[in-house]
């Protein structure tokens, strides 16, 4: 017969505490890369926009360059130093700039973003009709839908 004392294990600790850790601050990195993913872009999909829109403008991008310059600023701690970059890649993809600067320039000053898409009450999509809203304070209801028993 095996004896078991209440001190020989420990329960399994409660899903509440994990869910309970606070979620890290989105970075600029981080708001780019999820609305680059959202928008179902790959780099090179999204390069390819960016030429065709230089092209249109009488102007040249080099493709090497800009594949370069997407992944510098998918990058945690680097990000864009002219506006002029932001708001060209926000011409050919969901992106708000001036979310992206306020991210960059003031982090504790900025509108609730979805940890899943990068969607933020500024933003005035519906998926299927549905008016987005916010399921949790880091998901929207297309990232994290709501149940009956929610609503």
């Amino acid at each position: 017969m095996m004896h078991v004392s209440p001190h020989s294990f420990r329960p399994a600790p409660a899903q509440a505490d994990a869910a309970a850790q606070p979620v890290p601050p989105l970075t600029p990195a981080g708001y780019f890369r999820r609305r680059r993913l959202h928008a179902d872009l790959t780099i090179p999909k999204l390069v390819d926009r960016l030429v065709r829109e230089a092209a249109r403008r009488d102007e040249t991008i080099q493709r090497d360059e800009a594949i370069a310059l997407i992944h510098q600023l998918e990058t945690d701690g680097i990000t864009a130093m002219r506006r002029e970059t932001i708001s060209r890649i926000a011409d050919v993809m969901p992106l708000d700039a001036a979310v992206y600067w306020q991210l960059k320039l003031d982090p504790a000053n900025h509108p609730q973003i979805c940890h899943g898409c990068g969607y933020t009450v500024w933003d005035a999509y519906s998926v299927e009709d549905m008016l987005l809203g916010w399921a949790t304070s880091t998901s929207c209801t297309r990232c994290t839908p709501l149940t009956d028993a929610d609503q």
